[in-house]
């Protein structure tokens, strides 16, 4: 048996010791990074974009708006939607806190927040957050690569849960959310991508 020198002992112990340190840091990160898009959603006072929404349903986009304070939101159907162009959905709870308000060709009407066609959107409930509230109940999270997206770089994040349903996240390097996808069982479900963000503007939230 042979032993080592002393030099090289203590070459394979630092060398060690940073492979440990890295391998830390490597972890670390990505959660550091999905904290600063929680924050950046989190202490907005609003902001307004403009998103498409795809489903088994069909597609649909929308000019969305929102203002923490209330909150209050207002969604605009765009051209290029399956149904609905040219809608406004708006919520004010100072009006009704528990209906929106939909503007459909020259009528106005009222919709639950139970009603099918509001349940379960952001219609009432702020995007940004409802997806946040969405991810809770896919408490694992890794990084899956990275993506070109509009011509931005955009890091992949991947949320799994004990369901069969997987949902990823592209954030840019501004910390934005720049598209969602969600999956059950490989297949494409549900997808949203997200441009022409703006936060803190002080968007116009009424019809």
């Amino acid at each position: 048996m042979f032993r080592l020198n002393r030099n090289v002992t203590l070459a394979l112990a630092l060398a060690v010791a940073f492979a440990l340190n890295l391998a830390v840091q490597v972890q670390a990160a990505p959660a550091g990074d999905w904290n600063a898009v929680k924050a950046r959603i989190e202490s907005a006072k609003d902001y307004t974009l403009k998103y498409d929404y795809s489903s088994e349903r069909g597609v649909l986009k929308f000019d969305y708006s929102v203002s923490l304070a209330g909150p209050r939101i207002r969604t605009e159907v765009l051209r290029g939607s399956s149904r609905n162009v040219g809608s406004v959905v708006v919520y004010d709870p100072s009006f009704a806190a528990d209906k929106v308000r939909a503007k459909v060709g020259m009528g106005r009407i009222t919709r639950g927040l139970d009603h099918p066609d509001v349940v379960g959107t952001p219609f009432f409930q702020p995007l940004f957050t409802m997806i946040l509230n969405e991810l809770k109940s896919y408490p694992t999270m890794k990084v899956a690569g990275s993506e070109n997206v509009r011509g931005q770089q955009t890091t992949v994040y991947e949320f799994s849960g004990t369901s069969a349903t997987e949902y990823r996240v592209w954030v840019n390097a501004s910390h934005e959310m720049v598209r969602t996808e969600k999956k059950r069982a490989g297949k494409v479900i549900e997808t949203r991508d997200f441009r022409q963000i703006r936060w803190n503007c002080n968007p116009k939230v009424g019809f």
